[in-house]
């Protein structure tokens, strides 16, 4: 039988002592033929610039037709998912304004696709590991962006690794508003950590021991809320569901830990950072083969 090299959009590359490298460059080359990106003449290093205004301005001319952006969206949404989890905030950020959108929205939208055409040969290794003991660590980094211009709700971001290998990544705007940074950080956290039960009970089907989930979060407040039961009395307005993750910390089966913001990659997952920190986050994410 021969090995895949190339699978639903995927490129398939196999590493020498084991292992693959997952990439999108012929995807991405067909998206950027498809919307005539010769156009653009500036190379494009980062996909989304801190301080831009995303929000309709009042010169600004709505499209008549915005199925054309709609299209693109779509296409870096699929990018998104499959390997390019750089892109997670920026195409988390234009589907907000996907029902109207503005020609200037449009133009920055076309930014994202040029960045990922300057780097295509981005993506994903998974190296083949030993385990001791038949055990797996799954852990996560998780971040959070407090109350956006617009809805004043907060914005998280996670990354979660299985034996150190990227395998789930998520930005999305919470459905409640947080009071201040540690709640935003808090709820956050008790996303990522119920994905990771989810990949915790699939690594258990399949006969693998996982050690105590692990997360990674740079507010300390957000972390005391995890650990200390007596943290919540400040917190009673806040849904039960939140309090979750604090049970299970409790009972050892989820271990919470502090990261600096700047070794945090989840950061890049919540909102746009300037080019020199987006890049040292983003090895962090993606390679070369």
């Amino acid at each position: 039988m021969e090995s895949v090299s190339k699978f639903l959009g995927f490129e398939v590359t196999h590493l020498q002592g084991g292992g693959y490298f997952l990439s999108n460059t012929g995807y991405i080359e067909s998206l950027a033929e498809s919307f005539k990106l010769h156009d653009f003449k500036k190379r494009v290093d980062i996909p989304l610039q801190p301080n831009v205004p995303l929000e309709p301005q009042k010169d600004d001319v709505f499209l008549e037709d915005p199925t054309l952006y709609q299209s693109l969206l779509g296409g870096l949404l699929y990018l998104q998912m499959c390997t390019r989890v750089d892109l997670s905030f920026a195409v988390n950020r234009f589907a907000r304004v996907a029902r109207e959108p503005t020609m200037r929205q449009f133009n920055y939208l076309k930014k994202v696709l040029k960045y990922a055409v300057n780097t295509k040969e981005l993506g994903l290794t998974y190296q083949r590991q030993k385990t001791r003991e038949n055990s797996f660590t799954v852990s996560s980094e998780v971040d959070s962006s407090w109350g956006d211009a617009e809805s004043r709700k907060s914005t998280y971001g996670y990354l979660v690794r299985v034996q150190g290998c990227l395998i789930g990544w998520k930005t999305k705007v919470s459905d409640v508003i947080a009071l201040s940074t540690s709640e935003a950080e808090f709820m956050g956290i008790a996303e990522v950590v119920k994905e990771m039960k989810y990949i915790r009970n699939v690594v258990d089907f399949v006969g693998f021991q996982v050690k105590p989930l692990q997360v990674e979060n740079d507010n300390q407040g957000a972390l005391k809320m995890c650990q200390d039961y007596g943290s919540i009395r400040k917190t009673r307005h806040m849904e039960l569901r939140f309090f979750y993750v604090t049970g299970l910390v409790t009972s050892g089966e989820v271990e919470v830990k502090y990261k600096a913001t700047k070794e945090l990659v989840a950061d890049a997952l919540t909102k746009a950072l300037a080019k020199p920190q987006f890049l040292e986050l983003r090895k962090g994410m993606l390679s070369k083969v």
